[in-house]
């Protein structure tokens, strides 16, 4: 699966950028995909706050969610945190 993180905002609001491809085991998917449905871009932001925007490709399949700091969950902050620190 393709990923693209763009992690923008915070104090510094320098925006960080993450791209490549990772290989997920059809649980993994799921998991991962039933987490991006919980986006809530209602959710209003924090001063200084990190906002979070997620896209995964497989094949013709696109997946997008955006949260910020204070609706990222915490599995998807996981599977963020290892693919960020894999790289």
């Amino acid at each position: 699966m393709k990923y693209k993180i763009e992690i923008s905002g915070g104090f510094t609001g320098i925006p960080k950028f993450y791209e490549g491809e990772r290989h997920l085991n059809e649980i993994q998917k799921e998991k991962l995909l039933d987490l991006l449905k919980t986006s809530n871009s209602k959710n209003s932001p924090i001063r200084d706050g990190q906002k979070y925007s997620f896209l995964f490709t497989e094949g013709q399949d696109i997946y997008t969610a955006e949260f910020g700091e204070n609706n990222l969950p915490s599995e998807l902050r996981q599977i963020m945190d290892s693919i960020i620190h894999a790289d």
